[in-house]
């Protein structure tokens, strides 16, 4: 068995930087996680737990900008959680299942976003082992996940941090010929 997370961010920014090096003033405004284990020898990954959080950035103006992909408005950001609480959210869930290997659609990215809420939330960041599940560079999630033979997969609306973990996850798991068993969390989608 390997437990593991799967992350997905919403962030500000419309995409006016590299992928690989964000611009300094952007910010994961959503965070979604799912632990999910794996059992190899059976081919199976079940989803244990989740967790989706909205997070308060300095200046929550900043997801106008992209509100026409995520409908996260600047309320919203303004009244969302501080990263020191989701951060310590994040850490009971690693405490809790003991994790330390973090997944992403496109690792780079969100890796970058998480050691940016970690550096704002000034707690010390897990030391993840990173997984990428993108297939190849600069693959739309949206393309891949319309593969999934899963019906409850591929009908999770995109840009929502928490279904695109679980979306990465059904082609991830599609991908390597892995029964998905989402069932502790699907009430929670």
């Amino acid at each position: 068995m390997v437990i593991f997370g799967v992350l997905d961010t919403e962030t500000t920014g419309l995409g006016k930087f590299d992928r690989r090096a964000p611009r300094h003033d952007d910010f994961a405004i959503s965070l979604g996680l799912v632990i999910a284990d794996a059992d190899l020898e059976a081919e199976q990954i079940r989803c244990l737990d989740c967790l989706y959080s909205l997070i308060r950035i300095p200046d929550p103006e900043r997801s106008k900008d992209t509100f026409h992909i995520h409908g996260i408005s600047e309320d919203l950001v303004a009244g969302a959680p501080e990263p020191q609480e989701v951060c310590a959210a994040i850490g009971s869930l690693q405490e809790r299942y003991g994790f330390d290997v973090a997944a992403a659609w496109n690792h780079r990215f969100d890796r970058y976003f998480i050691d940016r809420l970690y550096r704002l939330s000034r707690l010390e960041r897990p030391q993840w082992d990173w997984l990428e599940l993108q297939p190849a560079p600069f693959a739309k999630l949206d393309h891949h996940v319309q593969s999934v033979g899963r019906a409850d997969v591929r009908s999770l609306p995109g840009h929502n941090a928490l279904n695109d973990s679980v979306r990465a996850l059904g082609v991830f798991a599609h991908r390597k010929g892995f029964d998905l068993d989402l069932s502790p969390i699907k009430s929670r989608l």
